[in-house]
């Protein structure tokens, strides 16, 4: 990672992601991911996963066990989930978030960041940058 994403300077980052950093990125939901409401009108994901070849991959395919990522979301992670369009920017969805919560910038921006990275590190979105191709 650069130093400019780290930071979210981006002097250093390039033309592609002036004036943003991070809060560039557009958030994209990834292909395979399942989306229903409970009653409550929260967001609950659900994502397989491909199975492996490792013993606990061996167990799950011979026993028929279906393995998959689920996350419940609460109501913020509801209203984020919402607004993930393929279009909008992080930023754009953290000063909505702000406005719309009455939220601290602070606030909104760390809320903002925790869940891309909840979402992310189960590989339920995917981050694009503007300006950027796909092979690069």
């Amino acid at each position: 990672m650069t130093d400019a994403l780290k930071t979210g300077t981006a002097s250093e980052a390039g033309p592609q992601a002036a004036g943003a950093g991070p809060f560039g990125a557009v958030p994209c939901v990834m292909d395979g991911v399942e989306v229903r409401r409970d009653a409550r009108g929260r967001v609950q994901i659900r994502k397989p996963l491909v199975a492996g070849r490792g013993l606990s991959d061996w167990l799950a395919r011979t026993l028929k066990f279906r393995r998959d990522i689920r996350v419940n979301l609460d109501e913020r992670g509801s209203w984020f989930w919402d607004r993930i369009d393929g279009r909008r920017s992080l930023e754009h969805i953290e000063n909505a978030m702000r406005r719309e919560m009455s939220l601290p910038e602070d606030e909104s921006r760390r809320a903002v960041l925790m869940f891309t990275r909840m979402l992310m590190l189960r590989q339920l979105i995917a981050l694009k940058m503007p300006g950027r191709t796909e092979n690069t």
